[in-house]
């Protein structure tokens, strides 16, 4: 059996609709230790730091003094609070150099009315959904977009552990949003159940149908928040990362 694919198109919003029967996939994002509402595309937290954040913030020179110049790179938010528990989420203050996340994470505990760290580092927003991870892609290598066509040929690269292995005989799943201007694709796999292995997997060849013919509108690969702008030919920065940079 070949590759499974579902086409799910939507135009200035995500729509996804059973397909032969299967149950529709429900987006998710993650960055880090912050889960994150999706409509549409992930919502960043932006409630500001309340006392007790700040507080528990405060608790890494506790630990990691040197860590302090970290936490002050970054806007924080709070993404998560409960009366012992904090879990804060960060956004660059300067633009990352190209490939670098743009964002970070910070989860805090109480214990004994005292606060201290649980981790914290950088993070990139991945876009998923229960049962399925993402996959970045390029154009095909071989194969210039055709304005004037709605089919996209692009190789995709499954981002989760597959035992080295193409997506054959698994669903492949392409969340299309279409503007006047733009176009965002972002590819999810159905996942592998069981124990699997992490060698680098292969670049697999699929074809993307989009609403209406592609014309001059940009495209946006919507794996990882911000997207990523695809361009032909692809470069060997996009090509030598696995689709994580352009």
């Amino acid at each position: 059996m070949g590759t499974k694919l579902f086409i799910f198109t939507a135009v200035a919003a995500v729509v996804l609709s059973a397909c032969g029967g299967d149950a529709e996939p429900e987006l998710t994002a993650r960055c880090g230790r912050v889960e994150l509402p999706v409509s549409g595309r992930p919502i960043l937290p932006d409630r500001p730091l309340t006392p007790e954040a700040r507080e528990a913030m405060a608790s890494i020179n506790d630990v990691a003094e040197g860590e302090a110049a970290f936490f002050g790179e970054y806007r924080w938010t709070v993404a998560e609070q409960t009366d012992d528990a904090v879990v804060v989420f960060g956004e660059s203050l300067v633009a990352p150099p190209p490939g670098a996340p743009r964002y970070a994470d910070a989860a805090f505990s109480r214990l004994d009315g005292e606060w201290r760290p649980e981790g914290w580092g950088q993070c990139r927003v991945e876009v998923g959904a229960e049962g399925y991870g993402n996959a970045h892609w390029i154009f095909d290598r071989h194969i210039a977009p055709d304005p004037e066509s709605n089919a996209l040929e692009i190789e995709i690269m499954e981002q989760a552990c597959a035992n080295g292995k193409a997506p054959f005989d698994r669903e492949i799943v392409p969340v299309i949003i279409e503007s006047d201007d733009a176009v965002s694709i972002t590819v999810l796999v159905e996942s592998i159940g069981g124990d699997v292995t992490c060698p680098s997997n292969p670049w697999h060849s699929v074809v993307v149908s989009l609403g209406a013919a592609l014309g001059d509108r940009s495209v946006f690969d919507g794996a990882s928040i911000p997207p990523t702008e695809r361009t032909w030919p692809p470069s060997s920065e996009s090509i030598d990362s696995g689709g994580r940079e352009d």
